[in-house]
């Protein structure tokens, strides 16, 4: 709780500090007991750490963990299936996007992403 309070002090003095921002996120998801405003709050701060940093692994997967807690799985396992991509697992990324693509409704952000990381592997496989 103190550890948070004191990642959102510094997130107010530095807004743009995406390290401080991630530190907030994964002291609340440490806490078990983080209700869904501090959940939702955490989900806000990875997901711009993700956009500054989109090769982050780290901040995918805590982005991964807050989605799962927050109810949100074919997020989670699309935050999970980038970890797969970028850490160049073929057959783990493959298994996850395959769990939620019958899921997924055209047009939505998850087929857009779903669709980034089809591609994403693609290139990977071409490469070898």
């Amino acid at each position: 709780e103190r550890a948070i309070q004191a990642y959102s002090y510094a997130v107010q003095l530095h807004p743009t500090n995406m390290l401080i921002k991630q530190s907030r996120a994964k002291a609340v998801l440490a806490d078990s007991k983080a209700n869904d405003i501090a959940l939702q709050q955490a989900l806000r701060d990875l997901k711009d750490v993700v956009i500054d940093r989109r090769d982050s692994t780290g901040a995918w997967q805590l982005l991964a963990q807050a989605q799962a807690r927050l109810g949100n799985h074919i997020d989670a396992t699309l935050a999970l299936a980038e970890v797969a991509v970028q850490r160049r697992q073929p057959r783990e990324a493959e298994r996850l996007m395959n769990r939620v693509k019958d899921k997924v409704q055209d047009g939505t952000p998850q087929a857009f992403h779903l669709q980034d990381l089809q591609k994403a592997l693609a290139d990977q496989a071409e490469k070898r």
